[in-house]
């Protein structure tokens, strides 16, 4: 295992790091205090794209390598292609989402 730094790292805590759902491991998304999701090529030691949610982000997935869900304090539920970098409001919550998990099985 090699180190390496990534460029653009989110500017407050980081919340939650997942690599990508396939078997090179690619990209890896953080999620962040700073209220941001951030996708990085980690081949490449690249940083690829952000996307932003109203409050900090306390958790995020992938369902697959090009997609990614992420809730935290804002309520809010997200899908985000990062293909086409569309984002999809999937729904609210009462309170803050803490934790956000795909089951394939399920969904």
């Amino acid at each position: 295992m090699t180190d390496c730094q990534l460029q653009n790292p989110p500017t407050d805590g980081i919340t939650s790091v997942h690599f990508s759902p396939n078997n090179q491991s690619q990209f890896l998304i953080a999620s962040s205090w700073d209220c941001s999701v951030r996708l990085y090529d980690v081949n490449q030691h690249t940083f690829r794209h952000t996307y932003k949610h109203t409050g900090p982000v306390l958790d995020c997935c992938f369902p697959d390598p090009s997609r990614s869900f992420s809730g935290g304090l804002d309520r809010m539920l997200k899908m985000y292609d990062f293909n086409t970098q569309q984002e999809t409001l999937m729904g609210y919550h009462d309170n803050a989402i803490r934790c956000v998990h795909y089951s394939p099985e399920r969904n």
